[in-house]
């Protein structure tokens, strides 16, 4: 394990950017969704079902965070009907009970 972190490291030190690759979750007709980790130390995995500008009372999510072991699968409220037709910025965090930062992510919602 530890050697894979120096590798990362190493990755960043050479590295013309200091940014995780943005990640595609959806290409749709009247969706489109982007994520890129924004933790320094790993990249995130994320998918959502169904990717549809109409949300249903409940996405079906998957999240990895390898490094630290951490994998979810379930369903979450997605809280809104609609994905409205504009360009929308979402920056999440995860934190555990004792407020220290799992993992942090910034989406791209773009509705047509």
């Amino acid at each position: 394990m530890k050697n894979f972190i120096v590798a990362v490291h190493i990755f960043f030190l050479f590295s013309d950017s200091k940014e995780w690759p943005s990640h595609t979750v959806c290409r749709e007709s009247d969706l489109k969704v982007y994520y890129r980790s924004c933790d320094p130390l790993q990249d995130i995995g994320f998918s959502m079902e169904p990717c549809t500008k109409v949300l249903p009372d409940v996405l079906h999510i998957k999240l990895a965070l390898l490094l630290k072991f951490i994998y979810f699968e379930g369903p979450i409220k997605s809280g809104i009907s609609t994905v409205p037709k504009e360009e929308y910025d979402l920056s999440l965090e995860l934190i555990n009970e004792d407020m220290y930062n799992i993992a942090c992510v910034n989406i791209t919602l773009i509705g047509h």
